[in-house]
């Protein structure tokens, strides 16, 4: 909870349960929560009397000390119960009022006779308790604690890598139910934020999204901020910082069928950058190769980072019916396999549409024998050979382990 010393600093809480805080000497540990007009809070604390005595007060939004807990009905514990008259950031305050001893407690706050959040995200009412989603991109909220739920401000944080051209964030509500805006803040410290929203949604429907070209904002720490109408609507979230601005795509297109397949029958082992420049994968792409009588072993090689995007490799053959795939869900993919017959093939790159950039290059090969391969007879040998040495020199070490 530390440095929450002084009443600017005050950490923020909500209706939760927060055990084991400390009053060191003359420390005082200052906390705010937001009301709403006509809440009802209950604020508690729990400590040991025999280390020392505490005393429990509240401050209301425009700093006026409304409550002070004197009782010593219960040296063991304090509280104060109110109803909020007027909306806005109220203050608490835990301090001893004899200096000198360090006084452990636990701090319980209720507000409307409830303690606990209403999803598993909370309490992320404010920026300073935005919940982290920097480790989850490509992830929504019902793939990690399942859906979020509305009924107050919900804080969310996620960084734009340097260098990298797109952020792009979805949401999926159900509008008939209720409504949602989204903002967008840029993180200035763990203190502050840019109060001009870098990005704003008032949309209505039941899919809002964030689309933003990274070269217009700095890299860093963004806050998503998500409010509306703080009636439980539940809603989903996804995000990602994109090394491309998928909103352009590359030189391949109009790729997306096989019908117009880009040929790369002339361009066997050749990395496709070097021919039309990078792909980018925000569709199915889809490349033509010409196969040759007797090369009808075919090796395929995608080059890309998964964190980006999965991307998986497939090969079609002349009327449409896959031969082949590759979805291993790690940086690149690799096909290496004896095709039925020569002819014309297709190569589709499919994936997560996130407009991850890879490189593609294929060749062909004589099929696999049975045939030995030659010299492999020599090795075998040579092994056999080397094998029978370390045999005996073993057999030597253990019957003269004494010498």
């Amino acid at each position: 909870m530390e440095e929450n010393d002084d009443y600017e600093n005050a950490h923020w809480v909500d209706a939760k349960y927060y055990p084991d805080l400390m009053i060191k000497g003359d420390d005082e540990d200052w906390f705010r929560t937001y009301l709403n007009d006509g809440d009802i809070i209950d604020i508690r604390i729990y400590f040991d009397s025999y280390q020392g005595d505490l005393q429990l007060e509240v401050y209301d939004p425009n700093g006026y000390n409304i409550v002070r807990e004197v009782s010593y009905s219960n040296y063991d514990q304090k509280s104060i119960s109110f109803t909020a008259d007027n909306p806005g950031e109220y203050r608490i305050l835990v301090y001893q009022p004899y200096d000198g001893y360090d006084i452990r407690y636990h701090l319980e706050i209720q507000i409307n006779g409830i303690i606990g959040g209403d999803d598993p995200y909370e309490f992320n009412n404010h920026f300073e308790v935005a919940y982290d989603l920097r480790d989850y991109e490509r992830r929504w909220l019902s793939n990690i604690h399942g859906l979020a739920v509305q009924e107050d401000e919900d804080w969310y944080m996620i960084d734009v890598t340097p260098g990298f051209q797109h952020l792009l964030v979805n949401f999926k509500f159900n509008s008939s139910l209720g409504f949602l805006q989204v903002d967008l803040y840029r993180m200035i410290d763990e203190y502050n934020i840019d109060w001009d929203a870098v990005w704003t949604n008032y949309s209505m429907t039941g899919d809002k999204k964030i689309d933003i070209n990274c070269s217009y904002i700095d890299p860093g720490i963004y806050m998503i901020l998500v409010r509306g109408d703080f009636t439980g609507l539940e809603y989903d979230l996804w995000w990602d910082d994109l090394r491309t601005d998928f909103r352009t795509d590359d030189n391949y297109e109009e790729n997306d069928n096989a019908m117009f397949a880009y040929d790369l029958s002339f361009h066997q082992y050749q990395n496709l950058w070097t021919i039309n420049g990078t792909a980018i994968q925000r569709d199915n792409d889809w490349y033509k190769i010409q196969v040759d009588p007797g090369f009808e072993h075919l090796f395929v090689e995608l080059t890309y980072d998964y964190q980006e995007g999965a991307l998986g490799i497939e090969i079609y053959n002349m009327y449409g019916s896959e031969v082949i795939d590759n979805w291993t869900k790690h940086d690149n993919e690799i096909i290496s396999y004896d095709l039925p017959s020569n002819g014309t093939y297709y190569i589709r790159i499919t994936g997560s549409y996130t407009g991850n950039i890879y490189s593609l290059r294929w060749e062909t090969w004589e099929t696999y024998t049975e045939e030995m391969i030659p010299g492999y007879d020599i090795f075998i040998l040579i092994a056999a050979l080397f094998g029978v040495v370390m045999l005996f020199t073993l057999k030597w070490k253990k019957n003269n382990k004494y010498l």
